[in-house]
């Protein structure tokens, strides 16, 4: 599994007008790759683009993606995050271990058998 995080300065907002965004939109979807990020990224003024994102190969069933967008304006590209966690199918059983243990004393040596 990977997770590839971008700063790919292609506006995913703009896939259906820009060949070169939909041709690396492509790439990855063709390598079973899914973008988690689909809002803005970088907002300027009025403008707003789709140009970081998060990118995973890690599609399962029972996989749970989460990811989004800090809305914290430290700079024209707010910080994204993303989480992958799974859940076991079987749980492993634990299997109980005893220990029996003996006192150490001069006599002890002579008592195992």
């Amino acid at each position: 599994s990977v997770i590839l995080g971008t700063d790919q300065n292609f506006d995913l907002l703009k896939v259906d007008n820009h060949p070169q965004t939909s041709s690396l939109l492509n790439i990855f979807l063709a390598n079973s790759f899914l973008p988690c990020i689909s809002k803005p990224t970088r907002i300027i003024d009025h403008l707003q683009t789709l140009i970081d994102n998060i990118y995973t190969n890690h599609i399962q069933q029972e996989t749970v993606i989460k990811s989004g967008i800090l809305l914290e304006y430290i700079s024209d590209h707010p910080p994204i995050f993303g989480s992958v966690s799974t859940k076991r199918r079987h749980q492993e059983k634990l299997k109980m271990k005893t220990i029996e243990r003996r006192n150490f004393t001069p006599q002890a040596p002579r008592l195992i058998k």
